[in-house]
C-alpha cells in the first residue's frame, strides 16, 4: 500500500507542478495584449459602488485569468508548456483539419474558413484545439444533439445557451436560462459566468428543424473583408458579434461558440472570440464543421 500511495503522490506532485508551469504560459500569452488592464477588470465602465455582479469576483483576478487557471488544471495531465508556447506552429496543422470537415456558412463571404485560423490568436487557437478533439468523442457530439432536439421541440422559443465547461476532466456543455425569456435570442448576465470557470459561452440557433441560414455568430453579415468592424448599421443591430465586441471592451476578451441545427440530425459549430489588443478589439471567426448526431 505504501508504495502504491508514494507512486500517486508522486503523480499528483508531478501534475501540480505541470499545473503552475502552464498558468505561467497562459498567463504570459494573455499578459501580451491585455497589459492595458493595469489593476483587474469590473463588470460595468464605472460606477459609485461595486455592484452584486461585480462583488462575485476578485477584482485582483479577473475572470478572464480564472478562465485559465481552470484550463491549467484541466490540461495539466495532457497538455505540456511545450504545447501551449507552440500553438502558433499549429496553425498548418488545424488548418488541415478543418478543410476534412464540411462547413455552413451564413454569408458568402464564408466567414471561418479554415485558412482564417491564421487571424486567431494563441488563446483562441488553443479553445478551437480543444473544441475540435472535443467534438471527435461522440458522447459529446450525442449531448449537444440532446439539447438541440430539446430546443426544437418548444417550436417557436428562445434560444438555448451556457458555457462549456471542465466536468471530471471532460468538456460539457452547461445550460443557462436566458434572463429576457420572452425574447428569442438569447441572452446572458455577466454575473452568471463570472465565478464559475469555463473554456468559452454557448448558445443555439436550433429554434426550427432547419436553421442553415442561422449558420455562424450574427452580425457577420456586417464584416469587411478584411474581418474589422464596421460602423455603418453594426453597432445599431444588436448581434452575437457585437456583445463579443462588447464584452472585450468590459473584460480584455470574449470566448463564444455557437451550434446551429441543420436539416436533418446535422448541426454546424463555430468559435467566435474577441480579444482586446492595445487599442482595438481583435475578432476570429472559425467554422469548427458539420456533425451527424
Amino acid at each position: 500500500m505504501g508504495i502504491i500511495r508514494s507512486f500517486k503522490e508522486r503523480r499528483e506532485t508531478k501534475r501540480q507542478s505541470q499545473e503552475e508551469a502552464l498558468k505561467e504560459s497562459l498567463l504570459r500569452l494573455w499578459s501580451k495584449t491585455q497589459n492595458y488592464l493595469s489593476n483587474g477588470v469590473t463588470i460595468h465602465f464605472s460606477s459609485p459602488e461595486p455592484c452584486a455582479e461585480c462583488s462575485m469576483f476578485d477584482p485582483k483576478q479577473p475572470y478572464p485569468i480564472q478562465n485559465l487557471f481552470d484550463l491549467a488544471k484541466n490540461l495539466s495531465r495532457t497538455y505540456s508548456v511545450e504545447d501551449i508556447n507552440s500553438l502558433q506552429d499549429e496553425r498548418g496543422n488545424l488548418e488541415k483539419v478543418l478543410g476534412k470537415l464540411e462547413h455552413s456558412y451564413r454569408t458568402g463571404m464564408e466567414e471561418g474558413r479554415p485558412s482564417d485560423i491564421y487571424r486567431a490568436k494563441p488563446l483562441q487557437l488553443l479553445r478551437v484545439k480543444i473544441m475540435l478533439g472535443t467534438l471527435r468523442n461522440k458522447k459529446f457530439v450525442n449531448r449537444v444533439g440532446e439539447l438541440i432536439d430539446e430546443n426544437t421541440l418548444v417550436g417557436e422559443a428562445e434560444e438555448v445557451g451556457g458555457y462549456l465547461r471542465f466536468v471530471e476532466g471532460f468538456l460539457d456543455l452547461v445550460k443557462v436560462s436566458s434572463i429576457h425569456n420572452k425574447v428569442k435570442a438569447y441572452s446572458w448576465r455577466r454575473g452568471h459566468f463570472v465565478h464559475i470557470p469555463h473554456l468559452a459561452r454557448f448558445h443555439l440557433h436550433a429554434t426550427s428543424e432547419d436553421c442553415s441560414k442561422y449558420a455562424g455568430p450574427s452580425g457577420s453579415e456586417y464584416l469587411t473583408g478584411s474581418f474589422d468592424f464596421p460602423e455603418e448599421g453594426f453597432f445599431e443591430n444588436p448581434s452575437d458579434l457585437l456583445t463579443s465586441r462588447r464584452e472585450s471592451e468590459l473584460t480584455g476578451e470574449s470566448h463564444d461558440v455557437v451550434i446551429t441545427k441543420l436539416k436533418g440530425r446535422k448541426f454546424n459549430v463555430d468559435y467566435y472570440g474577441t480579444q482586446m489588443g492595445h487599442y482595438n478589439p481583435h475578432l476570429s471567426i472559425i467554422d469548427l464543421g458539420n456533425y451527424k448526431y
